[in-house]
C-alpha cells in the first residue's frame, strides 16, 4: 500500500475550488461584457443529417388509460341538485 508521502503515490495537487462569485458579481461582470469565471462554451454544432423518428411512444395523458367511473360511484358533484 502507497502511502500519500510516498513518491509514487504524488502528483498534481488540485487546486481548492474557489467559491462561486455572487448573483451581484455575475451581474456585474456580464453587463460590463466579461465572462464569468467557470463558464463552459461546448463545441457543438449542427451535423445536417436527417432527424430520426422517436422509438419510444408518447406518454399516456391523465386521462388515458384509466378505466372511466361510473357517474354514480363518484358521488356527489358541486352545485348539484341533490343536497
Amino acid at each position: 500500500m502507497l502511502s500519500p508521502a510516498s513518491p509514487q503515490a504524488s502528483g498534481p495537487v488540485p487546486a481548492a475550488p474557489q467559491p462561486a462569485p455572487s448573483f451581484a458579481e455575475v451581474l456585474r461582470l456580464v453587463q460590463s461584457g466579461q465572462e464569468p469565471p467557470g463558464v463552459r462554451r461546448p463545441q457543438a454544432s449542427p451535423t445536417g443529417d436527417t432527424p430520426t423518428a422517436s422509438r419510444l411512444p408518447p406518454p399516456a395523458k391523465p386521462w388515458e388509460g384509466r378505466p372511466l367511473e361510473p357517474a354514480l360511484t363518484r358521488g356527489p358533484q358541486h352545485g348539484s341538485a341533490h343536497r
